[in-house]
């Protein structure tokens, strides 16, 4: 695709490449191998898409490659899909052209700047915050410079727009007082209680508006000391040590041990 410049010196050529499943390159039984064979089946074929793509770009032009795709070694930002992340994907950067002014990337959220590539390459990354994984990012935008037969000048511009995504945590009392000391923001907020206080997370949400997850973190036991696996419990005592422990009580209430003793006949007996 070819782009005229605003102020009419020149125009740039554009290949753009949608991410690509690995069924494109693979049947479904190499997919459940998962073989090291499969891996370099996708990296291969997206290779060869790549330089067929950019086989167009011509010395005189500014020519750009925009594309969706993980390469190997970058850092994701943490509100990736995992599925999409992993080796499977993985393109080694030596298979983006050479013959780019520049390559901008997306997939990954984290901004970074791409090692081994042969052209100036970038992802520049989400501009916001999307997931509690990405708190400590700045986010920000990527300014390029270019010019037919020259690498291109890249520059990262942060951006501070926007509600950031922020933890809290600490007693009911503590995170109340923090959170409206806390700027404009969606909070992920942590409560510490002995154990289940019901109503709680709509008593946080009525007090900051802001909070979009409200979870309590009970007093854990020591490591080491939680007790035989649970696998090696029958199904009531796997039910009750589960519940002790994520919960943080001693006692579990006997309605709901009824109503689990309730709910396993029916599986047993095959009831509805």
């Amino acid at each position: 695709m070819e782009v005229p410049a605003r102020d009419g010196g020149g125009a740039a050529l554009v290949a753009c490449v949608p991410f690509v499943p690995e069924r494109r390159f693979g049947d479904a039984a190499a997919l459940f191998r998962a073989t090291e064979e499969w891996y370099q089946s996708y990296a291969e074929g997206m290779g060869r898409l790549l330089a067929a793509m950019t086989e167009p770009f011509r010395p005189d032009r500014v020519n750009v490659l925009l594309a969706h795709l993980f390469t190997d070694g970058a850092v994701p930002g943490g509100g990736e899909h995992q599925i999409t992340i992993g080796i499977e994907y993985a393109v080694s950067p030596s298979r983006l052209p050479a013959t780019a002014s520049y390559v901008a990337l997306g997939h990954v959220h984290r901004p970074q700047g791409v090692r081994g590539a042969p052209s100036p390459t970038r992802y520049a990354g989400s501009l916001l915050q999307l997931d509690f994984g990405e708190t400590e990012q700045t986010k920000s935008v990527t300014i390029v410079e270019a010019a037919p037969g020259r690498p291109a000048k890249v520059r990262e511009v942060a951006l501070s727009a926007g509600r950031r995504l922020l933890d809290v945590g600490g007693t009911l009392d503590e995170v109340l007082a923090k959170g409206r000391q806390l700027p404009d923001a969606y909070l992920r907020v942590f409560v510490d209680t002995d154990g289940p206080v019901p109503g709680i997370s709509e008593q946080v949400r009525d007090a900051l508006p802001g909070a979009v997850d409200v979870k309590l973190r009970y007093d854990r036991t020591e490591p080491g000391d939680e007790g035989p696996p649970l696998s090696s419990l029958e199904p009531r005592d796997q039910f009750l040590a589960y519940f002790r422990r994520e919960h943080g009580v001693e006692a579990v209430a006997e309605d709901l041990v009824a109503v689990f003793d309730e709910v396993f006949e029916e599986v047993q007996g095959g009831g509805p």
